[in-house]
């Protein structure tokens, strides 16, 4: 039997003692990423405020929203979830116009630390079918990794389609399919990304106000309802709040806008696990 001076307890105890923080990152790294469906496309802090909805609001993560978009645009994003270190959340996404009907779609996101980490490059192209109908696809490169040497590091291609109709100005309507095949982690394993679908609609009563609707399923999850509002309180500021189930999440946020630059922030707050902030910078050409 091993007694409790044992240098070699002691040595375990203590790797043990060491390792622990870090297990407890990836235990919040779950939960985050069943929370806000990590896999999709990059959204910024204006979906974040209203609920996550993207259709119709966020030109990049909704794909085919990037057809009806006028100028070319940047735009840098930054989150720490619960305000943990690390779970920082970053992302870069552009759209760029190609002619009156076509886009073409890029982004990059990276998730975690050095401890377990996550990133997805982007690439894809939406063009509108008619004046209200537009398609868009990318493809989605995925990477996760740890410092763990034991863990082999995974890398998959998958992809991602949607379409968007804006009968009129003030309403939209979308359908946006993420990893639709569920492509496994590895040959080895049963693990795959998660497939996850949403549809949505965006209603714009008044000029000044915005109201989305939006309904995510992801293909190992109940499904997920969101729900956003937005007003353009003056001529170049924007107040937003909504919420989503499953987990239940709060969220507000504010925008200010010019013609070329615009920035928006906004809190995320689950009843358990704290507030998650979020800021985008934007450049439009």
């Amino acid at each position: 039997m091993l007694k409790r001076n044992n240098p070699k307890l002691r040595h375990k105890n203590k790797a043990f003692c060491c390792r622990t923080p870090y297990f407890l990152l990836l235990v919040f790294a779950t939960a985050w990423l069943s929370a806000s469906a990590q896999f999709a496309q990059p959204t910024g802090a204006r979906s974040a405020a209203m609920g996550g909805c993207t259709v119709g609001i966020d030109e990049a993560a909704s794909i085919a929203g990037a057809a009806f978009a006028e100028r070319p645009w940047v735009a840098l994003s930054y989150s720490q979830s619960y305000l943990l270190k690390g779970l920082a959340y970053s992302t870069l996404a552009a759209v760029v116009p190609t002619g009156e009907s076509g886009a073409v779609v890029a982004g990059y996101s990276h998730y975690g630390s050095t401890v377990y980490n996550e990133q997805q490059a982007v690439a894809g192209y939406a063009m509108r079918l008619t004046r209200a109908i537009a398609v868009g696809a990318t493809l989605n490169y995925l990477h996760s990794g740890t410092s763990d040497p034991y863990y082999t590091p995974q890398n998959i291609v998958t992809a991602a389609v949607a379409v968007e109709v804006r009968p009129s100005e003030s309403v939209a309507l979308g359908l946006h399919l993420f990893n639709p095949l569920a492509v496994r982690y590895a040959t080895e394993t049963e693990a795959r990304v998660p497939a996850i679908a949403n549809v949505g609609v965006v209603y714009r009563p008044v000029p000044e106000l915005t109201t989305a609707l939006q309904v995510e399923k992801n293909l190992y999850s109940q499904p997920r309802f969101m729900a956003g509002l937005e007003y353009g309180f003056v001529e170049h500021l924007f107040i937003r709040t909504g919420v989503a189930t499953a987990p239940i999440v709060y969220s507000f946020g504010f925008g200010l806008a010019w013609p070329h630059y615009k920035a928006d922030f906004a809190v995320q707050v689950h009843q358990t696990l704290g507030v998650t902030p979020q800021l985008s910078v934007y450049y439009v050409f």
